[in-house]
């Protein structure tokens, strides 16, 4: 993690990659979206975003649209949360989604060694750092009653 560093601007050449965590709006959790790139050996996180609830999700899908675009993230990858609606929206958006191969726990599995090795640079975000802190090592899920909105979208973000 860089101190102070909350979002990352964009550079030019670089190829970005974009993770989605939908969600409807009405329930508790956030719909939240990653943005990272490969930077030599390490998995760069550039834009952790979130939408808390209510909030509609076809408004939200296409300001999340928009930020990719400005990343130049045409295809993002996505939870399998309602895909034929969020895979539609995006699509209307000019965006294509498809559902990650992974699960949750297996990203989450997959992201303690990197963290530990320094092979991801974190945003300092406290929401992501809180969510990061809340998993339990224990089939990697986290805690009843705290959310992984931000964490989720991050996580898969740096799986590129």
């Amino acid at each position: 993690m860089e101190e102070g560093v909350r979002e990352r601007t964009l550079v030019g050449g670089v190829r970005y990659y974009g993770f989605v965590d939908a969600a409807s709006g009405s329930g508790k959790d956030a719909f939240a979206v990653g943005i990272a790139h490969r930077d030599g050996e390490r998995d760069v996180l550039d834009v952790c975003q979130a939408w808390g609830p209510p909030f509609n999700p076809s408004g939200v899908i296409e300001e999340a649209a928009e930020l990719f675009k400005r990343f130049r993230v045409h295809e993002a990858r996505g939870d399998k949360y309602a895909p034929g609606f969020v895979a539609e929206g995006f699509g209307a958006n000019g965006i294509t989604y498809r559902p990650s191969k992974r699960t949750t726990s297996e990203t989450y599995v997959e992201l303690l060694p990197l963290i530990n090795s320094r092979a991801v640079v974190l945003l300092d975000q406290p929401a992501l750092l809180r969510e990061l802190r809340s998993l339990e090592i224990r089939g990697v899920e986290p805690h009843l009653g705290i959310h992984d909105d931000d964490v989720k979208a991050a996580t898969e973000a740096l799986n590129l």
